[in-house]
């Protein structure tokens, strides 16, 4: 399934950037038809014609390879998560008392969206990213090899930009996640003790004590 995705979006990157080639062509034929060349709009409906055409086209391998990669996201999904559920149930009584119930719930449901998210969307961009950046690369050597050697030198300092804002954001992340964890423990052991909370008229204390959790994860996810 993966590697049909992968086909879909050679094809779709092809197209797309077959758009912009196009969109050359149909500027040449308007400046050679001012600069006195052979009359006619016949280069110039072709190419927008073929501009047309691949648009089509691009848009149609875009949604097929979209749409299977994530139909294939949403399938791994379910499968890790209900191994999971059969591990979480495997474990013994102490991982329970060690572990609050708000972060396995976490674990259980959040952090296997974040699963898909990298399966579907993220692995789209990802793939899709790089095969349209080789394909410009070969476009741009056919258009001009000494200009794609000037706009390369700045790629390393590109690649190493990248990875220290991957690193920064796998930090912010993982505190993100840390916090959702925490304030989903509290709102699950304020649910599961509500008569307890009800009681002692613990209300204000319990609604202070969540709203600060809130706060924190609020302030995370703005870092």
């Amino acid at each position: 399934m993966y590697a049909l995705c992968a086909a879909g979006l050679l094809v779709s990157s092809v197209f797309g950037l077959l758009v912009p080639w196009m969109t050359r062509e149909a500027v040449d034929a308007v400046s050679a038809a001012r600069e006195g060349g052979p009359p006619g709009a016949g280069p110039l409906l072709r190419a927008v014609g073929l501009m047309i055409v691949f648009s089509i086209l691009y848009a149609v391998f875009r949604f097929l390879s979209r749409r299977s990669l994530f139909v294939a996201a949403r399938d791994v999904e379910q499968e890790v998560r209900r191994r999971l559920f059969s591990h979480v149930l495997r474990l013994p009584i102490r991982f329970f008392h060690a572990t609050p119930t708000g972060d396995v719930m976490s674990r259980l449901t959040n952090d296997l969206s974040a699963v898909w998210i990298f399966l579907g969307p993220g692995l789209l961009m990802l793939v899709g990213t790089v095969i349209s950046w080789l394909l410009a690369i070969a476009f741009m050597l056919r258009i001009s090899p000494t200009l794609t050697f000037v706009s390369l030198l700045i790629a390393p300092a590109v690649v190493y930009l990248s990875r220290e804002y991957g690193r920064a954001f796998h930090l912010r992340h993982r505190r993100v996640q840390e916090s959702l964890a925490s304030m989903n423990a509290a709102l699950q052991e304020n649910i599961s003790g509500i008569r307890l909370v009800k009681a002692f008229t613990l209300e204000a204390r319990e609604e202070e004590r969540f709203s600060g959790e809130c706060e924190r994860y609020y302030r995370h996810n703005l870092a």
